[in-house]
C-alpha cells in the first residue's frame, strides 16, 4: 500500500507522483498488488491506474476520513489476495476545477454527487469503491481538476459506466459547483459581519481564504484600520520576527509590531499593530480537534497580542487554525468574540459550522483565490472550466 497526496508539483516536473509510482511499478514488477490511496484534492494523471492494482482517494473535505481511506485499501488488497476479487480500475478526467474553498463536500451540489458515488457502491455489488477526486486548483499542472475513479471486481463495462455517469454530473452541474454568490469582497463582508453581529450569540467567521502561507493581512488591515468591529480574534498568523519581538518585550509589554505579509507580494503586507502583550512562550500541544486529535502541535515561540480589542496570534510555525484548539489552549472562549479570521479552505469547517453563527467567505488577491482566472496558469490543458473555458 502507498499513501500519497496526489497534487505534488515542483519547478521541473509536473506530476512528479505518477514518475514515483512507474518508478515503483518498474521495481517490484507488474504483477505485485499495489494500493494507492490519495487525497480529495489529487490531480491525477489517467496514466496512474496502470501503476496500481486499484486506487482510493478520501470521499470527504474536511478530511475526516484519512483512516477510513487507508482501511478502504488495505481491505481490496486482503480480498484480493485471498483471491475473492479481481480488481479493475477506471479513472476519468473531468474537465472541471474549483477553489479549494468550495471543494467542502457537505455544500450542495457536491454533496449530490459524492452521494451518488455511494449510490453506485449500494446499488451494484461489483463496485468495490468510488472516489470523486477534485483536483488542486493552486498547481498550475495539464492534469488539473477532477477525476473519477472507479473500481469493480473485474467489470470494465460497470467501471466506464459509472465513471460516465459521475462524470457527466461534475460536468452539468460546473456553474453551481463555483458558488460565485457566496463570495464577498473584504469590505463588504467584514460590513456583513457588523451587521450580523447585532443579533448573532455565537461569533461570525471571516474566511480569509486565499491565504496560502497563514500570513495574509487583507482583512487584518481592513479592521485595524476602519471602524471598531467588536472583539475580534486572529488566531495563528505567521510571523516569526514578530514572535520574537513579543517575546523579548514580554508579557503585559506594550508593543507596536509590523506583523503579517511577508510571504508574498499577494499576501497583504505587513500591518503595524499596537498591543499588549497578554502571553508569549515556545508553545506546544496535544490537538483535540477531528483532523488533529493526538498530534503534537508546536508552534514554536508564539505571542498574543491584544490590540485594542483586535487579538492576534502570531507564531514562528506556520499553522493553520482549523479547529478550536488556538483558543482552548490559550484560554479563551470562542464565544467572546464577535468576529473569528480564519486562513483555511474546508478543514474549518469540522469545528466552525457550528461554532459559528455563520461563515462569510471573503476573496483576496493572495494565492489561493475564488476568482481562478486572475492567476498566471501556463500549463493547465485547454477547455479546463473556469480557467481557460468560461463556458
Amino acid at each position: 500500500m502507498i499513501f500519497l497526496h496526489g497534487a505534488m508539483t515542483t519547478p521541473t516536473r509536473t506530476d512528479p507522483e505518477l514518475d514515483l509510482m512507474r518508478a515503483v511499478r518498474a521495481a517490484v514488477g507488474p504483477d505485485m498488488p499495489i494500493m494507492l490511496a490519495l487525497d480529495l484534492h489529487a490531480n491525477l494523471s489517467p496514466e496512474i491506474v496502470e501503476t496500481c492494482s486499484a486506487l482510493f482517494g478520501y470521499h470527504f473535505s474536511p478530511h475526516v476520513d484519512m483512516a477510513q481511506t487507508g482501511e478502504r485499501a488495505a481491505r481490496c488488497i486482503v480480498r484480493m489476495a485471498r483471491g475473492e476479487v479481481r480488481p479493475v480500475t477506471r479513472l476519468a478526467k473531468v474537465p472541471v476545477v474549483l477553489p479549494s474553498i468550495f471543494t467542502a463536500t457537505a455544500m450542495p451540489p457536491l454533496s449530490d454527487i459524492v452521494e451518488a458515488g455511494f449510490a453506485w457502491e449500494r446499488s451494484e455489488s461489483s463496485v468495490i469503491d468510488v472516489s470523486v477526486f477534485c483536483g488542486f486548483a493552486y498547481a498550475d499542472v495539464p492534469q488539473i481538476g477532477f477525476s473519477v475513479a472507479v473500481v469493480t471486481d473485474g467489470d470494465e463495462e460497470l467501471a466506464e459506466r459509472v465513471c460516465e455517469d459521475l462524470s457527466a454530473r461534475i460536468w452539468d452541474q460546473r456553474q453551481a459547483l463555483l458558488h460565485r454568490d457566496l463570495v464577498y469582497s473584504v469590505e463588504d463582508g467584514i460590513a456583513r459581519a457588523r451587521e450580523l453581529n447585532a443579533d448573532a450569540k455565537k461569533p461570525v467567521v471571516l474566511l480569509e481564504h486565499a491565504d496560502r502561507m497563514n500570513d495574509s493581512t487583507w482583512v487584518l488591515r481592513a479592521l485595524v484600520e476602519g471602524e471598531r468591529a467588536g472583539r475580534v480574534a486572529v488566531p495563528y498568523l505567521w510571523d516569526p520576527n514578530a514572535a520574537d519581538e513579543a517575546m523579548a518585550a514580554g508579557v503585559g509589554a506594550t508593543v507596536t509590531l509590523d506583523v503579517g505579509g511577508h510571504s508574498s507580494d499577494r499576501a497583504g503586507g505587513p500591518v503595524s499593530l499596537t498591543g499588549k502583550v497578554i502571553y508569549c512562550g515556545h508553545k506546544s500541544y496535544v490537538g483535540t480537534g477531528p483532523m488533529r486529535s493526538g498530534q503534537v502541535i508546536d508552534l514554536g515561540p508564539t505571542a498574543v497580542i491584544d490590540a485594542d480589542g483586535i487579538v492576534v496570534w502570531v507564531t514562528e510555525r506556520s499553522l493553520s487554525a482549523i479547529d478550536d484548539d488556538p483558543f482552548k489552549q490559550f484560554g479563551f472562549d470562542p464565544a467572546d468574540f464577535d468576529i473569528i479570521v480564519l486562513r483555511s479552505k474546508t478543514h474549518f469547517r469540522a469545528v466552525y459550522e457550528k461554532l459559528a453563527a455563520e461563515i462569510l467567505i471573503v476573496d483576496t488577491p493572495d494565492w489561493g483565490p475564488a476568482e481562478l482566472t486572475t492567476l498566471p496558469f501556463k500549463n493547465v490543458r485547454d477547455g479546463v472550466f473556469p480557467i481557460t473555458d468560461g463556458a
